[in-house]
């Protein structure tokens, strides 16, 4: 629900970072859409999902 930013852009990263830090209305905006989307995954269904996908991808599937 953040936004995805590519791990090798600096400056994108750091610009997220100033833009969190310095927009009240859109660091708000972003908390508002978490508090109200957000459902906590349970660790066995994570772990499960996560096997799930490597079993696919050994199998050729995705």
């Amino acid at each position: 629900m953040m936004p995805a930013i590519d791990p090798n852009d600096q400056a994108g990263w750091y610009a997220a970072i100033r833009k969190m830090a310095e927009d009240h209305a859109w660091r708000s905006s972003l908390a508002d859409r978490i508090a109200q989307n957000h459902r906590p995954t349970p660790a066995s269904a994570s772990w499960a999902a996560i096997k799930a996908g490597l079993k696919e991808s050994a199998a050729g599937r995705l």
